[in-house]
């Protein structure tokens, strides 16, 4: 019986993320996530950072802002709590604070984020941390180190999220062309295009 309890909770976790990213269902997602954490063993990191992340974006989408923000500072803060289970919180900080604000929460929250992705040796959270930087520069007209960002991320595309390597790709050309290098602009234009169709995201 604990045995099928734990598998279910797996799936719950797993159910969550569908329900987030192809449904857009906030109310039974955090129905799921809410199961899957009831039942998670603590040491079952990867599912448990799933149900965590996105119950406090069903959370946020919901309109429970607060509640949302300190359920996932509650993790990352927590001294217990390993890596693997922090990251995924700290990337939807930093999704909610980019659009929410404030700044300083949003460059306190990447830098925590780009700290323990490289303590750790976390690879898909670098590389989501080095576009998050090369982000926050380019919002700020710091171009030449957003590049730098950015063109770090699109040399390893193939080991990045699907989304994070897109998006690199897309402010990597604006970027360049911000700074009149419209060659390159249109390379890694044209470069976007290609990895969009070969990995079949819109």
């Amino acid at each position: 019986e604990e045995r099928r309890r734990t598998a279910r909770a797996e799936i719950d976790a797993i159910q969550s993320y569908s329900l987030w990213w192809r449904k857009g269902q906030p109310e039974v997602c955090l129905r799921h996530t809410q199961d899957a954490l009831a039942n998670l063993p603590r040491d079952y990191s990867f599912a448990r950072s799933v149900a965590i992340q996105y119950e406090a974006l069903a959370l946020y989408v919901s309109g429970y802002h607060v509640e949302a923000i300190e359920r996932l500072r509650r993790v990352v803060d927590a001294p217990d709590e390993p890596a693997a289970v922090k990251a995924r919180p700290l990337l939807s900080l930093c999704s909610i604070y980019r659009v929410a604000g404030p700044v300083y929460e949003l460059e306190h929250a990447i830098s925590l984020y780009w700290k323990i992705s490289q303590e750790h040796e976390l690879v898909l959270s670098g590389l989501w941390a080095r576009y998050l930087l090369g982000s926050l520069h380019y919002e700020r007209n710091e171009l030449e180190q957003a590049v730098e960002y950015f063109e770090g991320v699109v040399a390893e595309r193939y080991l990045a999220h699907v989304l994070c390597a897109r998006d690199a790709l897309l402010e990597l050309a604006l970027a360049y062309q911000a700074l009149g290098r419209t060659r390159e602009a249109n390379g890694a234009a044209r470069t976007m295009a290609q990895f969009c169709l070969e990995r079949s995201v819109h």
